[in-house]
């Protein structure tokens, strides 16, 4: 079995109906989902935004023994290189500590990166190798893309794969961290406060009340709306055919 760990209900929905689902439940209060794709056995559990996607991991982990993990989801990218779209497998993830200095890194299981990339390629989609900066909250405006990116030289920001991917290793399940890039370098995402509860459930009443209210930022907001749909798409198709070929990927411990 495979697990993946996602923090917005939004990053797997589409992959969820492709799943016969055959135990939904939940966890502490983490929601997951027992099903099969194409006859393969698939956990995916929502965890939340931030660290709180290390408490869910634990958890479910703690229940269940899968053959690998991955984490996955949307990310803003780092480097000018990344463009929206595009499939970032995480060769290594680093956590930002509250001093700014950067944790050691969390190193991707080498086998899954391979099946990754195949997987990609069997479909299309654009894809690169590079490494990923988990931080404390939402990497939003150019300015600090780029100051990271300088000071880091990581490809990409997002909020949880360096938690979920520490859970797993200190059990000695391989560990994959994937995101797709829903916002460019130069990109700037609107800040709404209250649009993403912290258990990952997207509120549009705020997003709606935020347009009203600001309505020359429509046009932005329809922009990173897109922008995430296509990352979403493109991270479905991805996870369909990964989990397809999840029988041929040799797994054991981490290398």
């Amino acid at each position: 079995m495979i697990a993946l760990f996602a923090a917005l209900q939004l990053e797997v929905q589409p992959f969820l109906r492709r799943l016969r689902v055959r135990s939904p439940s939940g966890l502490s209060g983490f929601p997951v989902i027992l099903g099969e794709y194409h006859g393969l056995p698939v956990l995916v559990c929502r965890t939340g935004l931030g660290q709180r996607a290390g408490e869910g991991a634990s958890t479910v982990l703690g229940r269940y023994r899968p053959e690998g993990v991955l984490s996955v989801g949307l990310a803003g990218a780092l480097s000018p290189e990344c463009r929206v779209g595009d499939l970032v497998f995480c060769q290594r993830v680093h956590c930002l500590e509250a001093d700014g200095r950067l944790s050691a890194p969390l190193l991707s299981d080498e086998r899954f990166l391979e099946a990754a990339r195949r997987a990609a390629h069997s479909r299309g989609l654009s894809s690169r190798t590079g490494g990923s900066l988990t931080a404390s909250r939402l990497v939003a405006e150019p300015q600090e893309k780029a100051a990271l990116r300088h000071s880091t030289g990581l490809d990409v920001a997002e909020m949880e794969s360096y938690w979920v991917g520490r859970a797993a290793l200190e059990r000695g399940i391989p560990f994959l961290a994937l995101r797709a890039v829903s916002d460019g370098a130069g990109d700037a995402l609107p800040d709404i406060p209250g649009v993403v509860t912290l258990e990952g459930e997207l509120r549009i009443a705020p997003a709606l009340t935020y347009a009203l209210g600001h309505p020359t930022r429509l046009p932005l907001l329809l922009r990173t709306g897109g922008r995430a749909r296509e990352a979403v798409s493109n991270l479905t198709r991805f996870l369909e055919a990964f989990v397809s070929a999840f029988e041929a990927v040799p797994v054991g411990k981490p290398a």
